[in-house]
């Protein structure tokens, strides 16, 4: 994988209907999960202890997954 662009990640445009590919995620999760995608701050011990968080960063990682993709396939 490369490294996206975090002015890409933030672009409204690049990421419309994305949440077609995660129906299960409400569109208010799907910002909490770009939040965490775009914050520089690492998960520490209690993090890693947390269900929900784990949850929340495997949704983050598919999220960044489909922005990844369409940033690869954009010209």
């Amino acid at each position: 994988m490369v490294e996206v662009d975090i002015e890409f990640i933030r672009d409204p445009f690049n990421l419309k209907s994305l949440h077609v590919y995660m129906p299960a995620l409400a569109k208010e999760r799907l910002r909490t999960c770009l939040r965490m995608i775009l914050s520089p701050q690492a998960p520490n011990e209690d993090d890693l202890a947390d269900e929900a968080y784990l949850e929340l960063n495997q949704e983050s990682c598919d999220l960044y997954g489909l922005i990844h993709s369409r940033f690869i396939l954009t010209p």
